[in-house]
């Protein structure tokens, strides 16, 4: 499934080994992999979530999930337990066993 920005550029793509649909507005997921693109007129990724399983609440364009879950960006790795994704924020918030790995030096953090 791919999501759009009103100006019609590529902001979502949403896959999974196995996706069944639970009603008109709910799917689950199956190793499901999101792929965020910046929406602009060159697509470029921004970041990408992954989780074993997932269920996707299509009018309101949230993931969630009991599971592990995943978040890959080129400056920071996100990972944990029971969490929600806001795809029209592009934001994930985790619950349990959070952990975040930064790519990039922060050399002022500690002052």
């Amino acid at each position: 499934m791919s999501l759009f920005s009103p100006e019609g550029y590529h902001t979502m793509n949403l896959g999974g080994s196995e996706v069944r649909p639970i009603s008109n507005d709910r799917i689950d997921v199956v190793n499901m992999n999101i792929i965020v693109f910046t929406g602009g007129a060159k697509p470029q990724v921004e970041s990408v979530v992954t989780s074993p399983a997932a269920t996707f609440l299509l009018s309101e364009k949230i993931a969630r999930g009991s599971q592990s879950v995943r978040l890959i960006r080129d400056d920071a790795e996100v990972t944990g337990w029971g969490w929600t994704y806001y795809a029209d924020q592009k934001k994930v918030l985790i619950q349990h066993r959070a952990r975040v790995t930064f790519q990039a030096a922060i050399p002022d953090l500690l002052k």
